[in-house]
């Protein structure tokens, strides 16, 4: 009879430590993705780092078979915005090479408001201009003032 009386308390005393368990568990594993997604993107700026090194003392082309543009873009906004002179005008070069202004343009397309704004800071930082074809999107998306 006295068990009677709590059942339901240690029922709902069993869900919620459930419900803690996988609370505690989504966080840890998101904070575990986030740390390692981090570290995944540092390692790739070292070895652009690196290979833009080498790209300018030696004068050898990037070669990545596959290149994550928005990462790239990423990339280049740091260098374009942290160097001036002959650095940024080979980055520049290095940059319209591997076709990275007709990619970045492309992400004014895209619905994501964070991908049209980086599409304008990569072309602001980057001193370049628009390709033809994106022009007509760029200004209609400031026309229907959907850019922001």
């Amino acid at each position: 009879m006295i068990f009677e009386k709590y059942r339901v308390i240690v029922i709902v005393n069993i869900i919620l430590v459930i419900f803690l368990i996988f609370s505690i568990s989504y966080i840890i594993f998101f904070n575990l993705c986030s740390k390692f997604l981090e570290k995944r993107k540092k390692r790739k700026f070292m070895k652009w780092d690196t290979a833009f090194i080498t790209y300018l003392d030696e004068g050898k082309v990037l070669s990545e078979p596959k290149i994550n543009y928005l990462l790239f873009a990423e990339w280049c906004v740091r260098y374009f915005l942290t160097f001036k002179g002959d650095v940024v005008l080979k980055l520049r070069k290095l940059c319209v090479d591997n076709n990275v202004p007709e990619k970045v343009a492309e992400f004014l397309k895209s619905k994501k408001k964070e991908k049209r704004i980086f599409a304008l800071a990569f072309f602001s930082a980057g001193d370049f201009s628009f390709p033809e074809k994106f022009k007509d999107i760029l200004v209609s998306k400031i026309d229907d003032s959907s850019m922001c």
